[in-house]
């Protein structure tokens, strides 16, 4: 007899806001779910949803991750399909009312219909971070290269480490080598080690996906997204020299 699907749950982090990790987990779903893989994005972030927004799907939303966890409605009535491929649960509109054991629960359920499931954290180290990586097997922390994120993000290292047994790795984000030369900016070597966190990906800064508001699918950052996707994809894939990226 064949042994059942089992999913994996990713939670996309970060120590601090405005470091584009909702558009980096919309851009990994996305990517993959153009690889005919079946993947569900759970908005976690309560009060302050956004993935509705880049996925499209804003008024299609009826119910949401709350109303699932509280037995309003039944887990079919709060996934919300996209054009893009991938399956969405929206965030609680109201911060507290996100339960870390019921998504804990929820994602169990889910992990046998779907492939990947990304739960898109709230930023920081409060509830949502916590019941976002209790979840998930893996994490991913999101960093931009400035010394107050990368000080942040080697805090929520230190958290994961205390939450057990996880497989957490790092994105820099929003990386663009032409300010280098600022203060304030870090090498790739010096965020390794000021974090201690493996890295996963770099993507660059892209103009384009700050003025549409949502992800692309072309550009600079599309194609780094689809490297990271890859190496998620069990795949070797080396990263790219700064000079190129």
């Amino acid at each position: 007899m064949q042994n059942e699907r089992t999913g994996r749950a990713i939670a996309v982090v970060s120590g601090k806001g405005g470091v584009g990790k909702s558009t980096l987990a919309c851009s990994l779903g996305m990517q993959l779910a153009r690889q005919s893989k079946k993947i569900l994005l759970i908005d976690a972030d309560e009060g302050l949803s956004c993935i509705d927004i880049m996925l499209g799907v804003s008024e299609n939303v009826v119910f949401n991750l709350s109303d699932v966890l509280n037995d309003r409605c039944d887990i079919s009535a709060a996934i919300c399909p996209s054009k893009s491929g991938v399956d969405f649960i929206a965030a609680p509109a109201v911060f507290g009312e996100l339960d870390g054991d019921g998504l804990a629960e929820l994602i169990e359920k889910l992990k046998k219909e779907y492939e990947y499931i990304f739960i898109d954290s709230t930023a920081g180290i409060g509830r949502g971070f916590r019941a976002a990586v209790g979840c998930a097997e893996e994490i991913i922390v999101v960093v931009s290269p400035d010394a107050v994120c990368i000080r942040d993000a080697s805090r929520v290292g230190d958290l994961i480490d205390q939450m057990g047994e996880k497989k957490y790795q790092m994105v820099i984000n929003r990386f663009d080598r032409r300010y280098l030369k600022r203060r304030d900016i870090r090498l790739i070597d010096s965020i390794i080690d000021d974090t201690g966190i493996q890295l996963l990906g770099i993507i660059p800064f892209d103009d384009k996906i700050m003025k549409k508001g949502h992800p692309l699918m072309k550009g600079k950052a599309a194609r780094a997204c689809g490297r990271i996707v890859k190496r998620i994809c069990g795949m070797n894939i080396a990263l790219k020299k700064i000079s190129r990226i």
